[in-house]
């Protein structure tokens, strides 16, 4: 093993839980209002067995090969030639929603606080920081999500409780208007973010406790559920139906925010908890990429891959992702059968290969 660093199960989930929500608490609510309707507060419910089954196939095939990644069981599975076909493929995955990720964050920053400053200064600034996480390995990921976490939910359970006396209860109603069925296809791109759980077969191989992998993980899938919902109910009680016509409705709430006449406008807190969880994200994101390139290649050591690693990842996101109109477009269309074969389908379809192979007792 290239990694010598350790994790415990509360680390994990402190690593988890920004991981998946950083980037779904932003946009997801917009997107699940357009096909949900009134209902959308209930799609991360429906989209929640997405993460189960990434949770449940990851922690199987880390039964079946405790001290392995995906890139190295791969070869397990499938045979040198077509497991490396495999992991290169996973690799370019990373390597690809890494620069995803980038981008939604340059996008952010720039169409919401800092609107002359070139792209290129922003995500290669916030980069440089992660890259530096994510080299320092495991247990530096750990760390730091570990601090940053608790002060990014702290920040948006604040939010959402200060906009409580606004919201308006009746904009829910009627309930189920069209029936369940628009609550289910409004979950469709809600599974995409939650099928990102199957990162955990990054983590898992250097747990202290590897049996507590799964409770870790089971938590981290309800934790995630219930801040989903709630922040859906909250944009749906204080925005109705007209949420699907925010890009970012949690910028709206925040915005809204008024406090005895002088504490508002609050979109900064919004920036702090958004730039906190993205930074968790894509270090874990990055660490998964450097560590998989090196595993991949053969290297001894896998700390050398993170700068290059890094530079690829600034170089897609900057001239290889699309604006912010086509890039929510993809979200709503592409990006869900991508997300969800590569970590959904794929796994499994490893995941029975190697059930097959393995010799009987």
């Amino acid at each position: 093993m290239i990694e010598k660093g350790k994790v415990g199960a509360v680390q994990l989930c402190m690593i988890m839980y920004p991981t998946i929500i950083a980037t779904a608490i932003l946009s997801l609510p917009a997107m699940a209002a357009e096909k949900a309707g009134r209902d959308m507060w209930l799609t991360p419910v429906w989209a929640m067995l997405a993460g189960a089954a990434g949770l449940l196939i990851a922690i199987q095939l880390n039964k079946m090969y405790p001290k392995e990644t995906i890139i190295e069981y791969c070869d397990r599975i499938l045979g040198r030639v077509f497991g490396k076909l495999v992991g290169f493929l996973y690799l370019f995955f990373y390597i690809h929603i890494s620069s995803i990720i980038l981008k939604e964050y340059g996008n952010f920053i720039i169409g919401n606080f800092y609107f002359k400053t070139p792209m290129l200064v922003i995500v290669s600034s916030f980069a440089l920081l992660c890259i530096f996480t994510a080299r320092g390995g495991v247990e530096v990921v750990a760390r730091t999500a570990s601090l940053v976490t608790p002060i990014a939910f702290i920040v948006l359970v604040a939010v959402l409780v200060l906009i409580i006396p606004d919201l308006q209860p009746t904009n829910m109603l009627p309930i189920f208007e069209h029936g369940i069925l628009p609550s289910m296809k409004g979950s469709f791109t809600v599974q995409a973010w939650y099928s990102e759980f199957f990162i955990l077969s990054f983590l898992l191989p250097y747990m202290h406790k590897r049996e507590e992998g799964m409770k870790a993980g089971a938590f981290t899938l309800v934790a995630v559920m219930l801040t989903l919902v709630f922040v859906n109910l909250v944009s749906l009680m204080l925005m109705g139906v007209d949420t699907k016509y925010y890009n970012y409705p949690l910028i709206g709430v925040a915005r809204t925010i008024s406090v005895a006449g002088f504490f508002q406008h609050l979109e900064s807190l919004i920036m702090v908890l958004w730039v906190a969880g993205t930074f968790v994200k894509l270090s874990m994101f990055l660490y998964a990429c450097t560590i998989g390139t090196s595993q991949w290649i053969g290297l001894s050591q896998y700390r050398i891959m993170a700068l290059p690693v890094g530079f690829l990842v600034v170089l897609l996101s900057v001239w290889g992702q699309p604006r912010l109109q086509e890039l929510d477009h993809l979200f709503e269309t592409v990006i869900p059968y991508y997300l969800l074969m590569m970590q959904i389908a794929v796994p499994l379809l490893l995941l029975l290969i190697g059930l097959m192979r393995r010799p009987s007792k």
